[in-house]
């Protein structure tokens, strides 16, 4: 299902990668746990290339307020405790 990005809808879940060095499934697994689906994120297929062979990408698109949520959840649910514990 096709789902039109609007202005909402302008954070990349890629750029959470980088930040938060770690995997982007993780991430995914975290952001769909916690947040809910059109109303938090969205999430489109793109079209496939003329290219032999890989795999559907799917992108992920936040909210400003959802992104910020997941860059500082994430980050002290998965460092902060851990460092704590040891």
């Amino acid at each position: 299902m096709e789902i039109p990005v609007n202005n909402k809808f302008t954070k990349d879940l890629d750029d959470l990668v980088p930040i938060l060095n770690a995997k982007k499934d993780n991430i995914l697994f975290f952001l769909k746990k916690h947040f809910r689906e059109k109303l938090n994120y969205i999430s489109n297929k793109t079209t496939k290339q003329k290219q032999q062979g890989g795999h559907n990408k799917i992108i992920y698109m936040l909210t400003e307020e959802t992104y910020e949520l997941v860059k500082n959840t994430y980050n002290l649910k998965h460092r902060y405790v851990p460092v704590i514990n040891n």
